[in-house]
């Protein structure tokens, strides 16, 4: 489920580039993703973040911060983009391109920054974080700002190698799923329906 899809100007490619944010309960997380936009060829999608969902060992174990804030392992949701490379862009002489209240300045600026040069701001609602000190001073919810800047693999459309390490560790997990008998395979599918019940009929 796609929560947030934030195109983004670059003077690297005409076409931009788009950020998406997912929020689907997802049961070890939710994911963001960045894309370098080409049309008429499949995009390329690159990992920026993971977070939340009641199966991830962090959530599990109450990993938090601010410490002492985690409740009940619960989803999380990516919302919000906001690229500031056209709020920091400067002329040759060192003076900001973009005008205060002139957003049309803002958003030309930001055409003139290539993707690996710019910052950009992510949101990140964390719906477990609601205990200690997001519930003392009566905060819904805490989260995270990320300040992301993007690779030069994004720019490039160049794809990153596993280590040798981590190829083996692959294709050890590839060839023990491939093992499983039926009898696991359906304990595995009725694990998953009992978990989206457990999801449909939560309280809010």
């Amino acid at each position: 489920d796609i929560d947030g899809f934030e195109w983004l100007a670059s003077s690297d490619n005409a076409n931009g580039y788009v950020v998406i944010q997912e929020d689907s309960g997802n049961d070890f997380g939710e994911r963001t993703f960045i894309s370098k936009v080409e049309i008429g060829t499949p995009l390329t999608y690159y990992f920026i973040a993971m977070s939340g969902g009641d199966d991830n060992t962090r959530m599990k174990n109450y990993v938090a911060v601010p410490a002492g804030s985690a409740g009940s392992p619960n989803t999380h949701e990516f919302s919000g983009v906001i690229d500031l490379s056209g709020m920091l862009a400067k002329d040759s002489s060192g003076n900001y391109m973009a005008s205060a209240g002139d957003g049309q300045s803002k958003r030309a600026a930001e055409a003139m920054v290539p993707i690996d040069e710019k910052i950009i701001a992510m949101g990140l609602q964390a719906h477990s974080i609601n205990k200690g000190v997001i519930s003392a001073l009566r905060g819904d919810r805490g989260g995270q700002i990320y300040a992301y800047c993007p690779s030069p693999d994004v720019r490039y459309g160049t794809r990153r190698r596993l280590t040798q390490k981590s190829r083996l560790t692959t294709n050890e997990l590839a060839h023990k799923a491939h093992k499983l008998s039926a009898e696991e395979l359906q304990l595995g599918e009725a694990e998953d329906k009992l978990d989206e019940v457990a999801f449909l009929t939560r309280k809010n």
